[in-house]
């Protein structure tokens, strides 16, 4: 540095104070001093002076041009600072065309590691410092001629401080995922219209021009949030930027950066380089298709640790022909931005699977049935040489293909509700099949053939219930059985346990054998079985004739709920035989106790919906109100009418209508809220993991938001679509609720559970 200008800059002492002065002169190479003028420099000691910790940016906008303007920002340095103001000054439609950007002095580096880490995690107390100074100076020029006025200044350099004091507590995901969110509602509101954005990246290293740092240089196209999406892209694989130089040339954009890795030194070694090149490339390219995710948060965190993950189980040349096209890219978005459980759970453990079904998903075919399934699922069972390996093959199989139906569901908008739900229940269907004939194999081995008193062998059914049942599940639904034996006696081998006790035992082994690894994805229950948990898990006909009669002890809730009984797997003179009490039952003359009926829906709407919450399937208006509509209706008219004999809510909902025991307007009410109402549960569950939540998020909510463009609401802007979600749920709601009012009326101490 020049004698002369270093003594001016000392002179500055007495404004700023001695600290701030040394600190320039100590931390800043001499390249930032050739690059300022002393004015310039003065300008920034000035704003350095009023840092700190609590107030930890300053910066200043002046006009340079039509819509163009030099933005300085001097503040405390934190890792990342420089992707997160890279992508705020694309989210508030600016593109970058110059910068340079100064941190501290490259001989400082080493004593700044900056190691990586994942989200929500924080740098432990002792790995914290004293944060340096950083200067950064952009020229930037607004897109489509938005106003940049002193109010949009003002909210700017707010919500800058706020990302920043993010950065000060190491909350490095939460500042990027809040930019990321900002970012992406802009691009998606500008769109992309006429922008390459498809487009190679050249990355290319020096280790000569610095001592301490290495040089690296990008060439490509300056598309939408290009500054950021690189900056982004170093950050997230633990680089720390010690300075750049920013300069396009028209749509050409040629960066260089001076970087250290985690330890603090250069990147020197090829395979170093190629693996961080290849990264930060992928990097900058997913960026471009996060519009596409319904969370672009979790869309990027998750697709970092993809990355990982490919590099780690030698996937990355599989992985990479997956980025040759933005459709491809837009698939992958879509789905690492969906849900934290479906990567954690499914994603990190199906890679294998994951790789193929992206790259043909509109070609994958829809699922082909029970009977193919059946036939699959036997063929890998019986090359298992004993019953802990087939336990172990048909969990594989179950797990893969449930994998498989919920990608396609998700990817391929093409598969309805009706599609997804017969492709499960298909699936669980041979699931059961499967696993009742090893149970009962293995118990045959043990204890012999199970025998009626005549010695005639004594046969079994399996029966679904519930959405298993009426055929109609969904995305974490469980498998609500209900096990139907012929009759008493006795095993025939020499350990003989009696008929009861076997089935008893063969129900057991199912929850053992067929792995639920979350709460309600295809879990066995069995509470629907005679006298719930204080019965036996296995029923014989004659008992199954005894309670569910006008004598029996099944009370009114029982008898509604039977309507969803289907035979599933067993003997068919014994399905046959259940499924025709069933129906005498069900549908008999027997008065039905309606206003008992409208009263426990209203007791399960006290009970069950949190005041102030809106839960899809209980609350007024939900899902429960159009199954109900339909099974009242069904017991009411069922014994004249045997068309509304169905466990399935559409089927009967349709043979209602068909009927005209409900109105034209009434069926498609009750139909399209079905429909509509099970997708949004389905899109809950995803998110959550499991069955049991499934109440809305607040509306102004971040993760409402996401739920909005998770079931394709795509308007002007995210708040747009948050509104419109919003009234389609209140709309149906309240169609439902005027239809269940309307043909059911609760008695008075009630109707107050029916508002909405």
């Amino acid at each position: 540095m020049d004698s002369s200008v270093k003594q001016q800059i000392e002179c500055f002492a007495n404004e700023v104070g001695t600290e701030t002065v040394e600190e320039f002169l100590s931390r800043f190479d001499d390249d930032y001093f050739d690059r300022f003028t002393t004015e310039e420099i003065h300008n920034h000691l000035i704003m350095a002076s009023t840092l700190t910790p609590d107030r930890p940016v300053q910066l200043k906008f002046v006009p340079s041009g039509i819509a163009q303007f030099e933005l300085t920002i001097v503040g405390l340095d934190y890792f990342s600072q420089l992707s997160i103001i890279c992508g705020l000054i694309s989210a508030f439609a600016f593109n970058i065309d110059s910068g340079l950007v100064y941190t501290f002095s490259a001989q400082d580096s080493r004593s700044a590691v900056r190691p990586r880490f994942r989200a929500g995690r924080r740098r432990p107390a002792s790995a914290q410092h004293h944060p340096r100074k950083m200067v950064d100076v952009f020229t930037v020029s607004q897109r489509n001629g938005h106003g940049f006025g002193p109010d949009k200044q003002a909210e700017f350099g707010s919500e800058l401080e706020s990302l920043i004091l993010l950065l000060r507590e190491r909350l490095f995901s939460e500042a990027r995922d809040r930019v990321n969110r900002r970012l992406v509602e802009y691009l998606d509101r500008a769109g992309a219209q006429g922008i390459e954005l498809d487009c190679p990246i050249e990355i290319s290293f020096d280790n000569y021009v610095s001592r301490q740092g290495t040089m690296l240089t990008v060439r490509s196209k300056d598309t939408p949030a290009f500054l950021y999406s690189l900056t982004n892209g170093l950050a997230m694989r633990g680089v720390y930027i010690q300075k750049a130089r920013i300069e396009n040339v028209g749509n050409e954009a040629s960066d260089s950066f001076f970087i250290t890795d985690r330890r603090g030194t250069k990147i020197e070694s090829e395979q170093e380089q190629k693996g961080l090149a290849t990264a930060v490339g992928l990097i900058k390219q997913f960026s471009q298709s996060l519009p596409a995710a319904p969370d672009p948060a979790k869309a990027l965190t998750h697709f970092d640790q993809f990355l990982d993950a490919i590099i780690e189980r030698n996937l990355s040349g599989r992985a990479l022909m997956l980025f040759g096209d933005a459709e491809g890219r837009d698939i992958l978005a879509n789905l690492l931005g969906s849900s934290d459980f479906l990567w954690e759970d499914i994603l990190r453990t199906q890679l294998e699977d994951l790789l193929p079904v992206l790259e043909q998903i509109k070609e994958f075919p829809m699922p082909s049935g029970r009977r193919a399934i059946e036939n699959e699922l036997a063929s890998v069972i019986s090359g298992a040489r004993d019953y802990s390996e087939k336990r172990a093959a048909l969990n594989r199989f179950k797990d893969r293909e449930i994998f498989l139906i919920d990608m396609k569901r998700l990817l391929d908008s093409r598969m309805r509700l009706d599609d997804f739900s017969n492709a499960l229940t298909d699936l669980a269907e041979a699931v059961v099949f499967a696993s009742c004939e090893l149970s009962s194999n293995r118990l045959i081995e043990d204890h012999g053939e199970p025998l009626l008193d005549s010695r005639e062998p004594c046969r079994f059914a399996v029966f679904g219930l519930g959405k298993f049942g009426g055929h109609e599940m969904g995305y974490a639904s469980d498998i609500e059985l209900l096990l139907v034996y012929e009759g008493p006696g006795q095993t025939a081998g020499p350990d003989s346990i009696s008929n009861g006790e076997f089935f008893d035992r063969l129900v057991q082994h199912l929850p053992q054998l067929i792995e639920a690894k979350q709460g309600g994805i295809f879990q066995i229950d069995m509470r629907l079985r005679p006298f719930g948990s204080a019965g036996p898990l296995a029923s014989s006909l004659a008992s199954i004739k005894d309670y569910y009669s006008s004598a029996g002890h099944a009370d009114p809730a029982e008898r509604q709920a039977l309507i969803k009984l289907r035979g599933i797997a067993g003997d068919e003179i014994l399905l046959r035989a259940v499924e025709d009490h069933r129906d005498q039952f069900v549908y008999s003359a027997e008065p039905w106790q309606l206003e008992h009926a409208l009263h426990l829906r209203a007791r399960q709407i006290r009970e069950l919906v949190e005041p102030g919450k809106v839960s899809v399937k209980y609350s007024p208006g939900g899902i429960i109100d159009v199954e109900y509509t339909a099974q009242y209706l069904q017991i009411i008219h069922g014994a004249a009418n045997p068309a509304l004999r169905t466990p399935s809510t559409l089927v009967a909902l349709d043979a209602l209508g068909s009927a005209q025991i409900l109105r034209d307007d009434e069926h498609g009410i009750l139909r399209d809220a079905y429909v509509f109402l099970r997708r949004l549960q389905d899109s809950l569950r995803m998110v959550r993991g499991h069955s049991r939540d499934v109440v809305l998020p607040d509306e102004q909510s971040e993760e409402f938001e996401s739920l909005a463009r998770r079931l394709a609401y795509h308007d002007a802007s995210w708040s747009e679509s948050s509104k419109h979600l919003a009234n389609d749920i209140h709309r149906h709601r309240t169609s439902v609720n005027r239809v269940f009012l309307g043909r059911f009326k609760p008695a008075e101490k009630d109707r107050a559970a029916f508002a909405i």
